[in-house]
């Protein structure tokens, strides 16, 4: 004799009938014990700039496949000009800062973009031999000037300092940076 088997009937799960997943999306799906769908949904992917790595070729840049969000901007064949519009100088002006910067005092650029300072000042002290200036980017000593005469001593310096570094001027001997212009 011959025992029929009867086929099971699954119950309905929670998950929804349709396609999941898709060019801007990926799916996520979970699965019980028996082999069963019981979750699935949509996720946006998030992924760290840390975790990109390779190169963007010109082929990419000129057709607009560059990612924007990642701060690149796609060659733009009517504006070529425009290729790297986001360097030093690009929608940048140089303001004077001499009346609100002081010697000794740490800055930050906080614009997002590179900055460039250029500095320059007079030593008026009669009878002082020597005029300083030592520039420090993000903790680090640059450079220094150093001139010795008698009367009247002219100092001058520029450097770039890139988004999220500190800056400072130090000018010794009792000198006032007469000109303090900031490219940002």
């Amino acid at each position: 004799m011959t025992t029929k088997v009867k086929p099971s009937v699954l119950a309905d799960t929670a998950v929804t009938l349709g396609t999941y997943g898709g060019s801007t999306q990926h799916a996520v799906v979970q699965v019980d014990q028996q082999g069963r769908l019981v979750y699935a949904g949509n996720a946006t992917p998030s992924i760290a700039t840390s975790q990109l790595t390779g190169t963007i070729s010109g082929s990419q840049l000129a057709s607009g496949a560059a990612n924007t969000n990642l701060g690149y901007i796609p060659y733009d064949s009517a504006n070529p000009s425009g290729y790297l519009n986001t360097g030093l100088g690009y929608g940048q002006s140089w303001t004077n800062y001499a009346g609100s910067r002081s010697s000794g005092v740490t800055y930050t650029n906080s614009t997002g973009k590179p900055i460039q300072f250029f500095i320059q000042s007079y030593g008026r002290t009669s009878g002082t031999n020597y005029n300083a200036m030592a520039i420090t980017i993000n903790g680090t000593q640059l450079g220094s000037t150093l001139t010795m005469s008698f009367g009247q001593q002219f100092q001058t310096a520029h450097y770039i300092v890139p988004p999220g570094q500190t800056y400072k001027v130090d000018l010794f001997n009792g000198i006032l940076a007469d000109w303090w212009y900031e490219l940002r």
